[in-house]
C-alpha cells in the first residue's frame, strides 16, 4: 500500500473506473495478471485507488470510495 502523502504522482491518467467490490477487483487483477503500479493500492483521504496500464500503456485509475460515496476534501479557510 502507498499513502498519497508519501509519493509524488506524475501520472497522465486518461481514464478512470469506479468499483464497489474490493475483493472482486483484486481477484480479477490477480487472475488476469495485471500489474498494479506504485507498489500496490494507494490510500487517498476518502478512497483507495489502483493504477494499472491498458494494453497500449495508458494509465488507468480504478477507484473504490469509502462507504461507496464520492467525496472530496473540504478546503478549510
Amino acid at each position: 500500500m502507498t499513502n498519497w502523502k508519501s509519493r509524488a504522482f506524475t501520472a497522465s491518467i486518461i481514464s478512470g473506473l469506479r468499483v464497489t467490490d474490493r475483493a472482486a477487483l483484486e481477484q480479477a487483477l490477480e487472475r488476469e495478471g495485471v500489474e498494479v503500479l506504485y507498489g500496490g493500492p494507494v490510500r487517498w483521504p476518502h478512497s483507495w485507488a489502483w493504477y494499472i496500464n491498458d494494453p497500449t500503456g495508458h494509465e488507468i485509475e480504478v477507484v473504490l470510495w469509502d462507504d461507496d460515496t464520492v467525496q472530496f476534501p473540504v478546503k478549510e479557510e
